[in-house]
């Protein structure tokens, strides 16, 4: 029986043995093969920028290194981002400014460093811009302007009315005298220094007179000033209004005295000389279609100094057509 007991013993106390060292080889694994250790350790890592695959092993990196490079290209993407951007948006601005419609009055008065970046119109355009704002009868049909369009009617008859006024006051004793050879029949080469010297004159009084009445100049400098300076624009616009409301007053007064004299005057002639009624319609009529033919003649000159300007960048030549296209 104790042989037996010590055999149990024996063999509980070996299996004990055996468990303990399995635990504690366990515990302590042995290292993985040489390939199970590459295949952890030689990590690697897919990087994408700039449509380009960088591709960087773990082990063989300086982390600092490649977080500053990270940085760098990243603040150089942002740079390059912000500078298109920039860029883009000059771009459209530019594009913005080109695309805003200015009526023919704004383009004609654009300063030379403007025009040459606003202004791409031929010479026929800028001709028939020129007709349309300038011209007494063609002014009235175009309202893309800041003229009041019933000033622009008044200064079409004042003119009808001036023909006739300064046409009759060339008629003296020569002229009666001459009516009276001819047998009271019409003779238009004597007639014409008549009309020639009656259409230069009553356009030199429509002139005076279109400084009281149009209002284009005055809302132009106006709106220049807003570009530049945009404080005090209430003010400035209050002070606009009552300058147009002087001019305004003053130019009906003195259209209206002016007309009055004129009225006066052709009934007196007219009830007098009733013979000389037709000669004086009709030299008032020639130099009335004088006064609105010669301007088209005279638009010419202004659009070739100005188009030779702006092709070949000369200033002078600028201010000169601008110059020319006040006085017509």
């Amino acid at each position: 029986m104790q042989k037996k007991s010590n055999t149990k013993e024996k063999f509980f106390k070996s299996k004990l043995k055996i468990n303990k060292k399995n635990k504690i080889n366990n515990n302590h694994s042995p290292p993985k093969n040489k390939k199970n250790l590459s295949k952890t350790n030689n990590k690697k890592i897919e990087i994408k920028n700039d449509s380009r695959k960088y591709i960087l092993d773990i082990n063989n990196v300086n982390f600092n290194n490649f977080n500053r490079n990270i940085k760098c290209k990243k603040s150089n993407l942002i740079t390059q981002f912000n500078t298109a951007k920039n860029k883009k948006r000059k771009d459209f601005l530019k594009k913005k400014d080109l695309l805003i419609k200015l009526y023919y009055s704004e383009l004609n008065s654009l300063e030379f460093g403007e025009a040459l970046i606003k202004d791409k119109r031929e010479f026929l355009d800028y001709y028939f811009s020129l007709a349309k704002t300038n011209h007494n009868f063609l002014s009235i049909c175009y309202y893309k302007d800041y003229n009041s369009v019933i000033i622009k009617l008044s200064l079409f008859f004042f003119d009808l009315a001036s023909q006739i006024a300064v046409n009759e006051l060339f008629f003296d004793d020569s002229t009666m005298h001459k009516i009276h050879i001819d047998g009271g029949s019409y003779n238009l080469i004597y007639q014409f220094p008549q009309i020639i010297y009656s259409s230069i004159i009553s356009s030199i009084l429509s002139y005076i007179i279109k400084l009281l009445g149009l209002s284009e100049s005055n809302i132009l400098q106006l709106k220049n000033s807003k570009k530049n300076v945009v404080v005090n624009i209430d003010i400035k616009v209050k002070s606009l209004i009552t300058i147009l409301k002087i001019k305004f007053s003053f130019f009906y007064v003195s259209l209206f005295i002016l007309l009055g004299i004129f009225w006066y005057y052709v009934t007196c002639f007219c009830g007098i000389y009733r013979n000389t009624q037709m000669h004086l319609i009709k030299d008032s009529l020639f130099s009335f279609a004088t006064s609105l033919i010669t301007p088209f003649a005279l638009y010419l000159f202004p659009g070739i100094f100005r188009i030779y300007a702006l092709k070949n960048k000369s200033k002078c030549l600028y201010g000169f057509s601008q110059f020319l296209e006040i006085f017509i």
